[in-house]
Parts: C-alpha cells; sequence; structure tokens
C-alpha cells in the first residue's frame, strides 16, 4: 500500500525492488498523464510464500513509492471489475451507474450530482401541492421519476427559474428519493440486486444476482458491500418510513416487522426493531430478479451437469415422479434453481404458484399466480383450493415450518399433482428430520410421496452455486 510515512527500513527495502511484472495497465484517456487505475498491487515472498494484496489508484510515475516489508518483487495486476449504467434519463443523462469489483466485493453507486440550488427548488415543490396527485403503487420507480420530471419543469416554467446544468433533472431525482427510499433508492433501479441489508452505522450489503459480464467472461454475482452507510438516525427513519409505505406501523411490543414494498417490483421489507430492549436496528429487503438463467449457464457453471438436467426432465415430465423438493442454505441458489428447471414446464401446462415475494416468473399462458402470501392461514387455503384449478403443476415459493401447510401441501402431492417447492435444509437428511419432527410430524409414509430431493449449495472455496 502507498506509505506517506515510510520508515528508514521500508525505503531501503524499496531501493532493493528490480523487478516490476505488469500483466495489464488501464491508463486515463490523457496521455500525457499515463496512470495505473484500480490496481491491485500484491507483494510476494518466494521463500516463505506469503501473499499481501493492496488496492490503490497507483500513479505509475511514483511506482518506486510503494513500500513493502516482506518482499524484493512486486507484481502489479488488473483488478477484475465492471461498470454499467443503471438509469439514463430519455434526455441521455446518466443518473446512476454501478461498478462492481469482484476481488474486494465493493459495489459502488455512481449518482448524478446534486447541488444545493437543485435540493432547495426540490424542497419548495415536496411543500407544495403540485406533487398530490402522484401514486406509488403499483409504479415502477422509472415510470414514478418521469412524472415527478413533468411536475418538476412545470414549475421552473412557472417560476421562470433557470434549468442550467440538467437542474430539473437533478430536482426531480432528489425529489424521487424523498418520496420513495432515501438513500437506499438507487439500488431499486439495479434488477440484478437481489437482497439488500442495513445494520445501523454500517454501509449496506447486497447480494448481485448478475452473472456473467457483458465485457467480459467474469461471474459477478456474489455478497458485495456498497458505499451506501447509514447512520442510527437515517436506519430508524428508513425502517420507519418503509414500514409506513406497506401500510404498518412500528411499535414499541414489536420486534420484528415484515411487510411489502408499494411499487412494482412488490419488494418484501423486513425489519429488527429493538425499541427499547437493545441491539442493532436491522432491515433485510428481498427484489425480484428479473435475469433467468438458462439450462447452458448451469453447466458452463458447473452448477449441474448435462446428465443431471436431462434427468430432472424427464422426472418432471412424469407425473409419478414429478413431486420435486429444492433444498439448501438462504442463498445458496434454490429458487435460481427452480426458476431455471421451471422451462421445463411444458408452455400448455396449467401451472398454480404461491409465493410471499415474487421472485418466479413463468412463462407458460395457463399460469395462476398468487403473490405476497404471508399468512400461514391463507397458504394453506391457497394450496387445497388449487386442486379446485386442476393444474398441471404446483410451485410453492418456500414452505415454511408449519404442519398444517405442509400437510396440505403433501396432500396435494398424494393426490398426484407434479409440485415444486424450496426449503431451508443444509442436508437432505437434515430436510427429512425437519419433516419428521414434533413440530410437522409427517410420517414416513407421507413423506415417500416425495420423489426426489434437488439440494443446492456453494462452492466452499470459489462460493459459486
Amino acid at each position: 500500500m502507498i506509505n506517506e510515512k515510510k520508515n528508514e527500513e521500508s525505503q531501503k527495502m524499496v531501493e532493493k525492488v528490480n523487478t516490476i511484472e505488469v500483466e495489464k495497465i488501464e491508463t486515463k484517456e490523457s496521455a500525457s498523464t499515463p496512470q495505473i487505475l484500480n490496481a491491485t498491487v500484491v507483494f510476494r515472498n518466494p521463500e516463505e510464500s506469503v501473499v499481501k494484496e493492496y488496492q490503490e489508484s497507483v500513479d505509475i510515475t511514483k511506482i518506486r513509492t510503494i513500500s513493502s516489508p516482506i518482499s524484493e518483487k512486486i507484481q502489479i495486476k488488473e483488478v477484475i471489475q465492471d461498470e454499467n449504467d443503471i438509469f439514463i434519463d430519455e434526455e441521455g443523462v446518466k443518473i446512476i451507474s454501478r461498478r462492481l469489483n469482484k476481488d474486494l466485493g465493493q459495489y459502488t453507486v455512481i449518482e448524478i450530482q446534486v447541488g444545493e440550488y437543485d435540493k432547495e427548488i426540490a424542497r419548495r415543490i415536496i411543500a407544495t401541492s403540485y406533487l398530490g396527485h402522484l401514486e406509488s403503487k403499483g409504479r415502477k420507480l422509472s415510470d414514478l421519476y418521469y412524472e415527478i420530471k413533468k411536475v418538476v419543469r412545470e414549475y421552473y416554467k412557472v417560476n421562470n427559474l433557470a434549468d442550467i446544468d440538467n437542474s430539473s433533472i437533478k430536482t426531480s431525482y432528489y425529489i424521487l428519493k424523498e418520496l420513495t427510499y432515501k438513500k437506499v433508492t438507487p439500488l431499486f433501479f439495479d434488477n440484478l440486486i437481489e437482497d439488500i441489508n442495513g445494520v445501523e452505522d454500517n454501509f449496506i450489503t447486497v447480494y448481485y444476482a448478475g452473472k456473467i459480464s457483458s465485457k467480459s467472461n467474469v461471474d459477478f454475482s456474489g455478497d458485495y458491500i456498497t458505499n451506501i452507510k447509514l447512520s442510527k438516525e437515517e436506519i430508524d427513519e428508513i425502517i420507519r418510513l418503509f414500514v409506513e409505505k406497506g401500510n404498518d406501523s412500528i411499535t414499541k411490543q414489536i420486534r420484528v416487522k415484515s411487510v411489502t414494498l408499494p411499487t412494482a417490483d412488490r419488494a418484501r421489507f423486513t425489519a429488527i426493531y429493538p425499541y427499547e430492549t437493545g441491539g442493532n436496528m436491522a432491515f433485510s429487503i428481498r427484489k425480484q430478479v428479473y435475469n433467468l438463467l438458462s439450462p447452458n449457464i448451469l453447466i458452463n457453471n458447473k452448477t449441474a451437469t448435462p446428465d443431471e438436467l436431462a434427468f430432472i426432465y424427464w422426472i418432471m415430465d412424469h407425473v409419478e415422479t414429478g413431486k420435486i423438493a429444492i433444498i439448501g442454505l438462504p442463498a445458496a441458489g434454490k429458487t435460481t434453481f427452480l426458476k431455471t428447471i421451471s422451462l421445463f414446464i411444458p408452455a400448455t401446462a396449467r401451472v398454480f404458484s404461491i409465493e410471499t415475494t415474487p421472485e418466479i416468473y413463468l412463462t407458460q399462458k395457463s399460469w395462476t399466480r398468487q403473490i405476497n402470501v404471508t399468512d400461514i392461514n391463507q397458504q394453506i387455503s391457497l394450496v387445497n383450493a388449487s386442486l379446485m384449478f386442476r393444474p398441471d403443476f404446483m410451485i410453492v415459493g418456500e414452505l415454511k415450518l408449519d404442519k398444517s401447510l405442509a400437510d396440505s401441501l403433501f396432500s396435494v402431492m398424494a393426490s398426484g399433482e407434479r409440485t415444486l417447492f424450496t426449503f431451508h435444509a443444509t442436508s437432505p437428511e437434515q430436510f427429512i428430520s425437519k419433516f419428521q419432527a414434533r413440530s410437522l410430524e409427517i410420517s414416513k409414509d407421507r413423506l415417500a410421496n416425495l420423489s426426489y430431493i434437488l439440494f443446492v449449495t456453494l462452492d466452499p472455496v470459489t462460493h459459486i452455486r
């Protein structure tokens, strides 16, 4: 790492450096100031096999200022990263971009810079009744932005305000954030973010479900830490705001609250709010991800072999073997795998699905979908009612640990309906033991109605599904 306060010993070590290996260097557009951008400096001691990596933007002309306490050899390699625009205004103004750094696990949000002039106008517009007719329920954030933009442009015109340097666009975006999800808003624009998690006085983390970069053949899926930090006051405001938007409220007696957000993605928001009992405030948002991994991608990622997928296709095609549980730990890829094998369902099949969070998207024309069903009694009623629709396939997004619900689902399987569902378990053995435990008490005879258990896991080293 660049160290401005080098001691004499490290300076002597720098003088011993005699080899610099460069795999690739990115430079700025200006040829007069070539620089290494986002480079990882790797110090290696061949005798001790010690490796240390440091992230810096290093000026190539000052490479000798890099100090290493352990090595006489310095290697510079390119950081694996990807940058894309997320939201661009119809006039071509870039509003939100993101930069992924796979090596460091960083997700950097880059937003259009909103000045004090733009914010002041935004506050005036919010304080008036100009925005009273706008409704966020069921709307995409991008659509809501353009509605706000119309109001802002009209306000600028009526009040003879100068629209300099895209001021009205900046004002519109600032208002959108204030009316919706504050500092979390830009993360909702990225359709490849699956989970958003926040803890007070910490940076927000996300799970990015995008697989292969459009610029390189690199798998970018995984957990990342963002550059958005929430203070205790900010996370308190956001939790209250989100719960209110879900038509609910926080009380001193309730530590955990779960609501569905009103915008079009129908994301599920869960908050832990230790009002008086101590502990950190935290929230988790589960978004709908619109990317669908084809069987070929699963094969390329070595998630499944061609023979395994062919076998799954065969068992789904037969009524007597089409009762399948997809199990694994949280974020192991159960729902992703379910969405992929749903491509094996014939286009003319009748499908009935129940989800607490809308994550499954099917192309079958005869698809009856029930979403945001969080009440267990409602889920049980829907599972039982599904038989009236005579579905070819029954899909339950996630089976909860509830005896009545499990009984209903296994009754559907016993009737001969092909059934797909996901369940949290660390192994097939634990899955079976959970169902035979006193809390569920599913007998071996009833468990025999289940045809196959598909176990999805993460590679312990690469963390690839």
